[in-house]
């Protein structure tokens, strides 16, 4: 099907995904009561690999279920930029491709889930680098009409945004991080997409972690002055514990800075259920990304409940991954995966469910965050 234009398009498929959404959140109240782990709105898995490996409809829905049969209420997926608008405007009229877009919106809102819709990776007419994974984009103002497009096209099915993804490593801003650029392109996404819709978050994009220098100079952005709805960070550690300690150092770093209101969003932290000492060129090994399987799934949980109820002011906690493919031995990134990797229930998934509910806990008050004394 060739790529159609947003302003022609019909809007019958749109308001389709919104009716599978109601009846399935009815049927959902309906068959599931008051049995099984109470869905947890601020707990959650990536589901990304899911839909950009292209697995089947029938292995997506099976993952899809057992993760809200878990009682996980967020659901973390990128919709992709680069296969909606493959190619650019013309006249300046922007052509969508919304059919991988639909896809995902019609299983999440079938399953229940909230969307964190995370918007990436540039096309090659948009970046900086053609034909380089992962380039930074190059036309801002583009950038910014695609979002409003799809927190238009979606607008109520997509809980939060996330603008780029690691915008501080170089394998994910090519050629390298650029905190003012990014700043331009956060603050012309965020006002495109409160102009559509007033009311929902979009953050500043999953930054790794330990790159210091790059949160230091975003944060002296003067762009960014009173215009962040929420930082997303991506906390992989040894222990939960550790996790905690990252979150309170993150706390301080925007206190210090004078954006102490500011929420928090863990959108990625988890273990690889293999000890695995090396990964893909330009892609980092986050230190403690192993945990044996006896207790990472105990591991994820606890991580959940601490921050939530940390008093830091962090709204959710995704971890990586539900589902990951699993089949290459030596790649790190392949083995963080909860379910299997045709969906089904697993030992660590079956845990996970267990103890999903724990993660609905009220929060200790805000000037806890930090240790005292």
């Amino acid at each position: 099907m060739a790529p159609r234009s947003d302003t022609l398009r019909p809007r019958w498929g749109l308001a389709l995904v919104v009716l599978v959404a109601l009846v399935a959140a009815l049927l959902y109240a309906l068959t599931r009561g008051g049995a099984g782990p109470q869905r947890s709105p601020e707990f959650g898995a990536d589901m990304g690999v899911l839909f950009q490996d292209h697995d089947p409809p029938a292995v997506v829905n099976r993952a899809l279920a057992s993760a809200a049969a878990a009682g996980l209420g967020v659901a973390r997926v990128a919709p992709l930029w680069e296969l909606t608008e493959p190619t650019p405007p013309q006249g300046g009229h922007h052509r969508y491709d919304w059919r991988y877009d639909d896809f995902i919106a019609r299983e999440l809102a079938g399953h229940g889930f909230r969307w964190v819709a995370v918007l990436a990776f540039a096309p090659a007419w948009a970046s900086v680098q053609p034909g380089v994974l992962h380039s930074a984009p190059r036309v801002t103002a583009a950038y910014a009409a695609y979002a409003a497009a799809v927190a238009r096209r979606y607008r109520g099915l997509i809980s939060a945004f996330e603008v780029w993804n690691e915008e501080d490593l170089p394998v994910f801003w090519r050629p390298a991080p650029d905190p003012v650029a990014y700043a331009r392109l956060y603050e012309a996404a965020r006002a495109a997409i409160h102009r559509v819709d007033p009311g929902v978050p979009v953050l500043v994009g999953g930054l790794a972690g330990g790159h210091t220098r790059f949160l230091t100079d975003l944060l002296q952005q003067p762009l960014l002055r009173g215009r962040m709805d929420g930082l997303a960070i991506h906390t992989y550690a040894a222990t939960p514990a550790r996790m905690l300690a990252q979150i309170r150092a993150y706390r301080l770093r925007l206190t210090g800075a004078s954006f102490g209101a500011v929420p928090l969003y863990v959108t990625e932290y988890g273990w690889s259920s293999r000890p695995i000492a090396r990964s893909p060129k330009g892609f980092p090994v986050p230190a403690g990304s192993y945990a044996p399987p006896s207790v990472r799934p105990g591991f994820i949980v606890q991580a959940a409940r601490d921050v939530l109820a940390s008093g830091c002011n962090v709204r959710m906690a995704v971890f990586y991954a539900w589902v990951t493919p699993q089949r290459t031995p030596v790649t790190l990134y392949q083995w963080y995966g909860v379910a299997a990797p045709d969906g089904a229930g697993t030992p660590a998934s079956r845990a996970i469910s267990r103890e999903a509910g724990l993660t609905r806990v009220r929060a200790a008050p805000a000037g806890s965050c930090l240790p005292q004394g």
